[in-house]
């Protein structure tokens, strides 16, 4: 006996689902051996769980799949139609080649010229009759070839084998509760600001999509923020134990190492995404409910409100799980020396989006797309800038007023010094927060001195860095100062460097270093 499983409730993971469907089996009294069918291809067979109602046990539950005669049985009665179907396309395309073969009376005795004329006008509608005939076999071909692949996907699926015992006959409710991996769903962080109020909105929706091969037609459906663990063992700590570094560490290929870190590093910077970078997603939009949130022991539940159609095509469906204000304060930043736009930029405590950490957000200021950012927060700070956008209303412009090398002679050595005059102007109508950010260099040698000229700003002597915090009125324009001089031995050459986003990595090892000495291997930095 076969019994139909419809699915009725997914659970969602961020890898994989647990599908839960069922089906009615009416069954005499006694034992009958049945054929649960329904299932994905991707089912696991040990997590196959069989509920049945009261009345009713289930026993040997087995996942089986179809052998090659089966397959070959469900498929028989299509491909005689297909069969037949190209039978009729050969006969018509016979057809019309006769038709057009016998338009030559060349070879034909006791034909007129009245004959002829009435076979030439004969033959276009046949042709065109043969033609139409073709067309129409060929669609049916066609949908019979499609038929015969969903019969081949359906019977090449999985079913679960059961023995259903009940004392009484009657019609009862069986359930079937199974995992698979081919079902995921990723977060989407949406940032809705007008860049005004003291506060933008954070908004949580989930990217859901599923291969398993069947659709998920009017299903419940509930969304985990974990996996099902793979391995349930706990983790063992190994002893650790300290000696003393070995010499031959520092070999010729950790600098290589360094660079390999350091280049990523680099290219890993110059990839986050800023506001020019769009991103065209092809969402398929869907409802626009918030979701009910269950806090559990080892991950967080959204139960979604109503019922779900969600198709095995790995098309992204949307859903909406929650939203939450988050407050902030914003101003204008910019760093002339690398780009030079002005961008607003909401200023928010770090611990308000540990949630969208190493992740992607759209940001929304005043209901219009304004592009995809990288938040990328330091946990080590207290407050992160929210990039919102380019600020077309505030316009920053660095320009170089000096730059003269000269020699000093009793020391041996070459100096070159440097000024620069940065212009800032607020073109708002409102009082304008604006940070500016630009540096000198920091001498990683001996003697190569840099010394502090003009400077106008908040200098960081170990980083080099110099803040100005502005207050503008509106309409209102500064002009900032910024000055300092290299001093280096005059028979060599030197260069500036950059260092991805501050940070600095070990020589040895490659490790990202926070302070004076690398944390893997200890080695003190310069």
């Amino acid at each position: 006996m076969n019994i139909e499983m419809t699915v009725k409730k997914v659970s969602l993971y961020r890898t994989g689902c647990t599908v839960a469907g069922e089906g009615n089996a009416a069954l005499p009294k006694g034992s009958t051996r049945c054929r649960i069918s329904g299932l994905s291809s991707g089912a696991d067979g040990q997590s196959i769980r069989v509920r049945t109602s009261s009345g009713l046990t289930a026993s040997g539950v087995q996942l089986m799949y179809p052998d090659v005669k089966e397959q070959k049985e469900a498929t028989r009665e299509i491909d005689e139609k297909i069969a037949m179907c190209e039978a009729k396309l050969n006969a018509c395309e016979t057809q019309a080649e006769l038709w057009k073969k016998n338009i030559s009376f060349s070879h034909k005795e006791g034909t007129n010229l009245e004959m002829m004329t009435a076979y030439a006008e004969l033959l276009p509608r046949k042709l065109e009759e043969c033609a139409r005939t073709k067309a129409q076999l060929n669609r049916e071909k066609d949908s019979l070839i499609k038929e015969r692949e969903e019969i081949e996907k359906k019977i090449s699926r999985p079913y679960v084998s059961v023995i259903l015992t009940c004392e009484t006959e009657g019609t009862y409710v069986i359930q079937t509760e199974y995992h698979d991996y081919s079902a995921s769903w990723n977060p989407v962080y949406e940032i809705r600001t007008d860049g005004e109020e003291e506060k933008l909105t954070l908004r949580l929706r989930a990217a859901m999509r599923q291969n398993t091969g069947i659709d998920w037609k009017d299903v419940a459906m509930s969304l985990y923020t974990g996996s099902p663990s793979a391995s349930h063992d706990l983790p063992v700590l190994p002893e650790a134990h300290l000696k003393f570094r070995e010499e031959n560490r520092f070999r010729a290929a950790a600098p290589k190492m360094l660079m390999g870190t350091m280049a990523k590093a680099s290219a890993d910077a110059m990839a986050e995404p800023s506001m020019e970078d769009t991103v065209g997603m092809n969402f398929i939009e869907a409802k626009e409910e918030s979701a009910e949130t269950t806090e559990g022991e080892t991950m967080t539940e959204y139960t979604l409100s109503g019922v779900w159609n969600i198709c095995s095509d790995n098309n992204d469906i949307m859903a909406d799980l929650n939203t939450k204000e988050i407050p902030c304060s914003y101003h204008v930043i910019a760093i002339p020396k690398r780009d030079p736009a002005a961008y607003l930029a909401a200023e928010i405590k770090t611990a308000d989006i540990e949630d969208i950490l190493n992740s992607s957000a759209s940001v929304y200021l005043k209901g219009t797309y304004a592009g995809d950012i990288y938040v990328n927060a330091d946990l080590t700070k207290d407050t992160y800038d929210l990039s919102l956008g380019r600020d077309e209303y505030v316009s920053v412009r660095r320009e170089q007023k000096k730059k003269f090398t000269s020699s000093v002679l009793l020391k041996g050595q070459s100096k070159t010094e440097y000024a620069y005059e940065i212009t800032v102007h607020s073109k708002k109508n409102r009082d304008c927060r604006i940070t500016v950010t630009d540096q000198i260099p920091v001498s990683d040698e001996k003697t190569i001195i840099v010394e502090k000229g003009t400077i106008s700003g908040k200098l960081n002597e170990e980083s080099g860095e110099v803040k100005w915090e502005l207050e503008l009125k509106p309409q209102e324009k500064k002009t900032l100062q910024l000055g300092y001089s290299v001093l280096w031995p005059k028979d060599k050459k030197i260069q500036e460097t950059n260092v991805s986003g501050g940070r600095r990595f070990c020589p040895v090892c490659g490790a990202q270093v926070f302070g004076k000495f690398c944390p893997e291997c200890g080695t003190p930095m310069r």
